[in-house]
């Protein structure tokens, strides 16, 4: 699944406590950027292995020059919001990616793109190497600490999958690569949907389907303006209040789906090192009702989704296993029709909410959002309408931190949920075996 950057802006910050925004170039020359910074802003995705971000500086003293700048500075910052923990994160910029002179001015503005440390470490190594009888996520952790780890501060942490111990063979994969490659086969119960990412607080390598049995740490909730009472909100509820939102995919693409074998197909698999040839069939709806999700009821009639039989859609790959130091690669885990699955199922619904900063949200909380209908509907004392299609538990995929200098702090939310409350409506009822 590819990685989303959420980008936009709303209308209205937060107070935000800046207490650190450090340039130092690679001779140790330390800039304090926090009194002429314009804008900076901090992306964090649960499908990016790393965070990134931009800085824009207004460049009166001509550092570029003077400091001088050369796109291989480090950036440390520390924030916080009002009765909240401090952030402290600390970057490697990428590039310089722009310096531009404001006409009739003596002055410029630049712009520095950064990512996590560990973006530039894992472009820098390749590993051949064997595991030998171990977990895939405990092979994981090593791998973390000794390519990736450069302080005690950086963590990873790590859900434990149920699978077998095994051996792998590791054939000159970069750090990250290889971490992918196990959050593609690791397998927690009946779900095949580890990611490995970085949130503001440490690294992960956990399975959606650990995250969506967590219970929601807060709750956003929009209310248009016709609706808002004149009492003036708590500090809180201002941080939960949602200031506008759009609805980015909505239910299946079932043709789009469909020839990537999520619903029903039939993988044949041919191992070229022993000439062995092996037939995995997978349906959508007995592995819906055997897998971890938010709600009960998929988004979209079973009927519909179940429509397509696995015989019309066969796949064939070929496989081979790994040889390294006399060590013969032993896994054999084989679950790519319901990873793929599992992991388009959880977007299925994804919804981006525009909120005043808070530092507290992070990347993989699960969340519960209230929207109230655009139906007209009679409502009781004290009642509100509901849209319990838009509303409800979410998984948060991705966290845009937008400080600006003269606004405040703004967050752009990416939500995103695999299922229902409510059932929707269907012509016939489908049982768990309907192929």
């Amino acid at each position: 699944m590819s990685s989303r950057t959420i980008k936009d802006v709303p209308s209205a910050g937060s107070e935000i406590n800046l207490i650190k925004l450090d340039i130092v170039n690679h001779a140790g020359i330390r800039i304090d950027a926090t009194n002429i910074f314009v804008e900076l802003e901090i992306y964090e995705n649960i499908f990016s292995n790393v965070m990134t971000g931009s800085l824009i500086i207004e460049d009166k003293y001509n550092f570029i020059k003077n400091a001088p700048l050369i796109g291989r500075e480090t950036i440390e910052v520390i924030y916080k919001t009002p009765s909240t923990e401090e952030i402290k994160k600390t970057f490697s910029v990428t590039e310089i990616a722009a310096s531009q002179r404001v006409p009739g001015k003596n002055e410029s503005f630049v712009t520095f793109n950064f990512s996590s440390k560990q973006f530039s470490l894992d472009h820098s190594q390749k590993i051949s190497k064997s595991y030998s009888s171990k977990k895939l996520t405990r092979i994981a952790e090593l791998l973390f600490e000794e390519y990736l780890k450069t302080s005690d501060k950086d963590v990873l942490v790590a859900i434990q999958d149920s699978d077998p111990e095994t051996t792998i063979v590791i054939p000159n994969w970069t750090p990250f690569q290889a971490i992918n490659w196990i959050a593609k086969k690791a397998s927690f119960n009946e779900n095949c949907d580890y990611v490995f990412f970085e949130s503001i607080s440490c690294f992960f390598l956990v399975p959606l389907a650990f995250l969506k049995l967590q219970e929601p740490t807060t709750v956003f909730q929009y209310t248009p303006s016709s609706r808002e009472d004149s009492t003036k909100p708590s500090v809180d509820e201002q941080l939960r209040r949602v200031q506008s939102y759009i609805e980015i995919s909505d239910g299946f693409k079932k043709s789009e789906f469909e020839t990537q074998g999520v619903f029903s197909s039939i993988l044949e698999e041919f191992d070229t090192t022993y000439k062995d040839l092996e037939y995995k069939f997978f349906n959508y709806v007995e592995d819906f009702e055997s897998a971890i999700s938010m709600n009960k009821n998929p988004i979209g009639p079973l009927s519909y989704i179940s429509s397509v039989k696995p015989e019309n859609k066969i796949f064939v790959r070929s496989n081979s296993k790994y040889l390294h130091d006399g060590i013969l690669q032993q896994s054999k885990i084989n679950n790519v029709q319901k990873r793929t699955s599992q992991m388009h199922r959880v977007s299925d619904k994804v919804i981006k909410i525009d909120i005043p900063g808070d530092s507290r949200r992070k990347a993989g909380e699960m969340v519960t959002l209230i929207v109230p209908s655009t139906e007209f509907l009679p409502i009781k004392s004290g009642d509100s309408a509901i849209d319990d299609t838009i509303s409800g538990k979410y998984m948060i995929s991705a966290i845009g931190h937008h400080i600006v200098r003269q606004d405040g702090y703004y967050m752009g939310i990416e939500l995103m949920k695999d299922s229902y409350t409510n059932r929707i409506a269907d012509i016939v009822k489908v049982g768990s075996s309907p192929l």
